[in-house]
């Protein structure tokens, strides 16, 4: 006990320096915040709101996404939704894809595993086309329009992502029975993850001027992100960059990917940044989750670490 308890003591210690070194390197160019990242973590990017055909810096922030990457070692890029604008597409063969994917995100170091959800705009179209368009494009990994997938931590440990389609869940009248509801459930009691992160377009809570809470998923998400004890939530739909905590859960707004829009601070805020295109970085170990939101510049405008 005395063994696990100076261990115990370690590993706060070693996250507070943490906590110390990114409130520290906060606002600073990203080659200079390197040095506060754990050596070995499982690194990925989020990115939300963005498929403009190259318009409105979409260029300018898949640029700082492959800065990233390289430095952080990013192993794949999780969409949270809008990923064509305004109206998804209509067929695998869609101009969209060249003009505001494959033309935009073009360096080495983004041909990784994109796991896409999709949006409200994107059900504008035919959502089962970016599912069909997996088998297409060897980085596009979308295997349904709402799924899971699981990647080991460095050093031991395993992350697991239930990705959803909440444009089916955000409208009352029909909500209530859809599947995907057991289908989350089912997965999020099953799972012996470490960290057990929950991926929609909709927000749960947000500050955002157009949209803000949702509360289809306050009433019926955040009772089974608590319940499981699911300690990370990624969205998008509101344009801009938040970080929110309510019971402990963490609620990240990534919807800066090209078009942004103001954004507001309310009780829970953490952060909360409008008007500037960017993105988010994260970083997991066994013990400890890292997010680093980046704009569109390549500079680092808040950073957060948690332990598990």
């Amino acid at each position: 006990m005395r063994l696990l308890a100076v261990a115990t003591r370690r590993s706060r210690f070693a996250l507070r320096l943490l906590l110390v070194a990114l409130l520290v390197t906060a606002a600073m160019p990203l080659a200079r915040c390197f040095a506060a990242t754990p050596a070995k973590a499982l690194s990925f990017l989020v990115l939300g709101d963005w498929g403009r055909g190259g318009t409105n810096l979409q260029r300018e922030v898949a640029a700082q996404m492959a800065k990233a990457a390289a430095a952080y070692g990013a192993k794949f890029v999780i969409t949270t939704g809008d990923n064509f604008y305004q109206s998804g597409v209509s067929s695998v063969d869609a101009p969209a894809w060249r003009k505001s994917f494959e033309d935009v995100y073009v360096q080495p170091e983004l041909q990784v595993p994109w796991y896409p959800t999709v949006g409200n705009h994107d059900h504008r179209g035919n959502p089962q086309v970016q599912v069909d368009y997996s088998r297409k494009s060897k980085r596009w990994r979308m295997p349904a329009l709402y799924y899971s997938f699981t990647r080991e931590l460095p050093g031991g440990g395993v992350a697991e992502f239930f990705l959803l389609d909440t444009e089916s869940l955000v409208n009352r009248s029909r909500n209530e029975a859809n599947p995907q509801w057991r289908w989350l459930e089912d997965g999020l009691a099953r799972s012996k993850a470490d960290w057990r992160v929950v991926v929609g377009h909709h927000p749960v809570y947000s500050e955002g001027s157009m949209h803000g809470n949702t509360p289809d998923l306050v009433r019926k998400l955040k009772p089974l992100l608590d319940r499981y004890r699911v300690q990370l939530y990624l969205n998008g739909h509101d344009h801009d960059l938040q970080h929110i905590v309510v019971d402990g859960v963490n609620y990240v707004t990534s919807g800066a990917g090209s078009k942004t829009r103001t954004t507001r601070s309310g009780p829970h805020s953490r952060f909360s940044l409008g008007g500037t295109s960017g993105f988010v970085w994260l970083g997991m170990t066994r013990d400890s989750l890292t997010a680093r939101f980046i704009d569109w510049r390549g500079q680092q405008r808040y950073a957060f670490a948690q332990a598990r």
